[in-house]
């Protein structure tokens, strides 16, 4: 905060320049951003304050925490560039400085709690400006947000309402699509099977949008939403399609929730899918799930809010195929406490649900039972009604 002022002119058209690419960059060319934004990063540390500087130290700590993995660093300097930002008052950037520690910080170290309000505060902050670029990715972003932190689905559409309308009278029609994809798929958590060709058919006709625009950013995030409701509604082939779609696109996701939670799903999906496979395959599958889950303990152990439950799911799953049976109900029950305690309705039905398949191979009728009427009143809790649905076909005593 003491540094001196940047005065160099030299220094601060090159900051410019960097600074305008960095989110076409992360969006179409994500290979080469670390170098971009690490070159922002020297010219400040080198020239002095400024307030493209302070944006410089909120991407730098992007960097640090999702790139390196050196989550306490980044966080300081992502909340080193917010109190940059003040002291400079610098109206500007400051709902960029807001975004970029609220999606791709913050998740890391806090609940996704702590991230939502800032980052409708960074909406505001860059709508009062005319930031549209970076309120527009607000959008998509904070509608993916509320949706994996198990908020209640039925809120969700008046919640992101704002961000999609902010889409249309802006003219992002990219920015539109992906938030339009992420409502279809909530409504497909919602809303009956017969919706189902309709909705798929909406859904395309958003993906294509994105493609068009070379918007790979929006393509992986409704990647990830479309994986996750798959595996959630047990639709196993539509899953590996979307599963196929994601380690595709994984890179253009860097140092964001969709991110984990494309992996979260991806190692879910694996293992579902485990029993179908044979010989080196499977032993190969059964690896990448083990790597998956290993990077989710790591992440878990440091900082905990956002990780813990869907650590111990991931290892529940790998013990489960291991044949180590005690020790994978543990850890379903070590995910659905987590689960209780952080708040995530869906990772906690997931965890039941789990247990109670699980259970039902060992034969304790029971207890499996006992699981599968809590997963069914989660999942009603959670208002995923096509989930429901689907259970009480399935299960005629629910």
């Amino acid at each position: 905060m003491q540094a001196p002022d940047l005065t160099n002119p030299d220094a601060a058209a090159q900051l410019k320049i960097l600074q305008a690419g960095a989110a076409p960059l992360y969006i179409v060319r994500p290979d080469i951003l670390p170098l971009a934004l690490l070159a922002m990063a020297r010219l400040t540390f080198t020239y002095g304050r400024s307030p493209i500087g302070a944006y410089a130290l909120s991407t730098y700590g992007l960097l640090l925490a999702g790139h390196f993995g050196e989550i306490a660093d980044g966080y300081a300097f992502a909340k080193a560039a917010i109190d940059l930002n003040a002291v400079l008052d610098d109206a500007q950037f400051r709902g960029a400085i807001l975004h970029i520690f609220g999606i791709h910080v913050s998740f890391w170290k806090e609940h996704y709690d702590v991230s939502t309000p800032l980052l409708q505060s960074a909406f505001n902050d860059c709508a009062k400006v005319g930031d549209l670029e970076y309120g527009n990715y607000i959008g998509f972003q904070l509608s993916f947000n509320l949706w994996e932190k198990g908020d209640a689905l039925h809120g969700l559409f008046a919640a992101t309402a704002p961000y999609l309308a902010f889409a249309k009278r802006s003219g992002a029609a990219h920015v539109a699509a992906t938030i339009e994809f992420e409502h279809i798929a909530l409504r497909y958590l919602q809303d009956e099977e017969t919706l189902a060709p309709r909705l798929n058919q909406e859904a395309q006709k958003h993906l294509q949008t994105l493609q068009d625009s070379l918007f790979k950013a929006g393509e992986g995030y409704c990647t990830v939403m479309g994986l996750g409701v798959a595996h959630i509604l047990g639709d196993d082939a539509c899953a590996l399609q979307w599963l196929e779609k994601f380690l595709a696109r994984s890179d253009v996701l860097l140092s964001t929730p969709a991110q984990l939670s494309g992996w979260f799903y991806a190692a879910l999906c694996l293992a579902r899918d485990y029993p179908n496979l044979q010989g080196a395959k499977q032993a190969e599958t059964l690896r990448q799930i083990e790597a998956i889950a290993g990077r989710f303990a790591r992440w878990a152990a440091a900082y905990p809010d956002n990780a813990a439950a869907r650590a111990a799911l991931l290892h529940a799953e790998v013990a489960r195929l291991q044949g180590r049976v005690s020790t994978a109900l543990q850890y379903f029950e070590e995910a659905r406490l987590a689960a209780i305690a952080g708040k995530f309705m869906h990772i906690e039905a997931l965890a039941n649900e789990m247990a109670a398949g699980l259970y039902a191979t060992l034969h304790i009728d029971k207890v499996a039972l006992m699981h599968i009427h809590e997963a069914h009143r989660i999942y009603l809790q959670w208002g995923a009604l096509h989930k429901v649905s689907r259970m009480q076909s399935r299960y005629p005593e629910l």
